[in-house]
């Protein structure tokens, strides 16, 4: 005797199992309606999301420092000392000889020249906030020539034919180069942040 199985209409086909007698026992392959959206299975749709990455570019720039302003000024005192000094006195003949007056203060040809070339190197150590150690040994070669115009040296006399109260503006000239190697320079940095979404897989 063949049982009859009936389909319950009212049961949820999403739960109840085919009649074994005509489907495979296998969940696999039971009948589910094409026309029916994803939605009312009940079925779970995972959303990829992009990959984010954040990066920080960091940029340090070189700077400015004050103490270049003094070393400016400082060369641009003592270059033009000696480029006056040596419009007055001249190349032609001896560096020593004649004496003339810049500024009050007497001056040879050759005393002209260590000021230009003193003056040169400052201005060269104050265009970069790197070159500041140029500067700065300048100025202390020019308080050397300060003091030892100080102390009356015969040579200091003789050939560069200079007083012994300028000295103190060697002193001064140089000092304010050393003062301003000696400061230190501000360093800028910039950080840039970006954000890039890689494409899900």
């Amino acid at each position: 005797m063949l049982r009859m199985r009936h389909r319950d209409e009212t049961a949820d086909w999403r739960t109840t199992p085919p009649p074994a007698d005509d489907r495979v026992d296998d969940p696999r392959l039971w009948d589910v309606p094409a026309d029916r959206p994803a939605a009312a299975r009940g079925d779970t749709i995972l959303h990829q999301r992009p990959w984010t990455v954040d990066e920080e570019h960091t940029v340090t720039e070189r700077g400015f420092s004050a103490g270049q302003i003094l070393i400016l000024l400082a060369g641009a005192a003592s270059l033009a000392l000696g480029i006056v000094a040596v419009a007055r006195t001249g190349l032609d003949g001896s560096l020593s000889q004649p004496v003339d007056t810049v500024l009050g203060w007497n001056h040879t040809a050759l005393l002209g020249l260590f000021e230009i070339g003193a003056g040169a190197l400052m201005i060269l150590g104050g265009l970069r906030a790197g070159g500041r150690w140029l500067g700065g040994l300048a100025g202390l070669a020019a308080i050397a020539g300060g003091i030892l115009i100080l102390g009356r040296l015969e040579w200091t006399v003789d050939r560069l034919g200079a007083e012994r109260d300028f000295g103190w503006v060697a002193i001064v000239i140089g000092a304010v180069a050393v003062v301003g190697a000696a400061i230190p320079r501000v360093r800028r940095r910039t950080t840039t942040a970006t954000r890039t979404d890689l494409p899900a897989s």
